[in-house]
């Protein structure tokens, strides 16, 4: 769990600066198995799938 929540922040990261849509995707899948916050994980997957042109 640690690390996924770890994999989750740094994605996060390269999502706010549109780097790197790859690990953008990987953050906010491994959001979607974070027990608490799962409702955000699916919307970060959505939103960043929504939003892959926007990334370099």
């Amino acid at each position: 769990m640690l690390a996924m929540g770890v994999i989750a922040i740094i994605g996060g990261a390269y999502a706010i600066r549109r780097r790197a849509w790859p690990m953008a995707l990987a953050g906010a899948v491994c959001a979607l198995f974070q027990s608490p916050v799962t409702v955000i994980g699916v919307l970060a997957t959505v939103f960043i799938v929504i939003a892959k042109d926007e990334f370099d």
